[in-house]
């Protein structure tokens, strides 16, 4: 033999002629084997490209999302600086707020003496104004004949003064200056002391007198915060 094939031997081939059988076909394997590579090649390789393309696809998500977090950490920070800076605005805003609502409630001794002076009747004057907290004295006289109906006139302007409480007006004490007795005298000088409670809260009161402050550092305090649109 010229070479390593074997010779395959149909011992049955004369018994298949006789029963009229066809011979039997003995074709190499090869080409089946050949087709059977060139399919499972083919899966492989599609299974390799397909892998090749999801790890691809993989490594291009990863890459996105770390872009991402970067924009995500970048817009983490960006809020979180809006919002410091956000409440530090409201922070600001409050003690502006603040500080306007305490001019806004200052008390002002020139304005209370002021409104006294509007009410005080002609024929009488005040000799002392005392303020104690929120506890107002004042002593005076009238020199009239109608030194009575000066004195009522002036207890009813006190009532109806925003700077002090209603029921608090109180007259402590009326005496003739000749008889130096309690006993009231219609045609000579009359002192008299009255005694009231001041209201606690101006903050309502000066924005109702906002264009009536006589007080010049008041008045000037209002207006600054007037112009910052700080009153409501």
């Amino acid at each position: 033999m010229n070479n390593n094939s074997f010779i395959r031997l149909d011992l049955l081939k004369k018994r298949r002629k006789g029963i009229e059988l066809e011979d039997v076909l003995f074709s190499s394997n090869k080409g089946i084997l050949r087709k059977g590579i060139a399919i499972g090649s083919s899966f492989l390789i599609i299974s390799i490209l397909i892998c090749l393309g999801t790890f691809i696809q993989t490594q291009i998500y990863k890459k996105e999302i770390l872009e991402l977090k970067e924009y995500t950490l970048f817009h983490d920070n960006l809020k979180s600086q809006i919002n410091a800076g956000l409440t530090e605005i409201r922070s600001t805003k409050r003690f502006n707020q603040n500080i306007a609502n305490s001019i806004m409630g200052l008390r002002s001794i020139s304005e209370i003496i002021y409104e006294l002076g509007t009410l005080v009747p002609l024929q009488s004057k005040l000799d002392s104004i005392k303020i104690n907290k929120n506890k107002l004295n004042i002593n005076g006289n009238s020199e009239s004949a109608l030194n009575l109906d000066i004195i009522n006139t002036f207890i009813l302007g006190l009532k109806n003064s925003p700077f002090i409480i209603k029921d608090t007006v109180t007259l402590l004490n009326a005496k003739s200056k000749v008889s130096r007795s309690t006993q009231i005298s219609q045609d000579t000088e009359l002192k008299f002391n009255i005694k009231a409670d001041l209201i606690s809260e101006y903050i309502n009161l000066n924005k109702t007198r906002i264009n009536k402050i006589k007080s010049p550092g008041l008045d000037y305090r209002i207006q600054i915060i007037k112009e910052e649109g700080l009153i409501k």
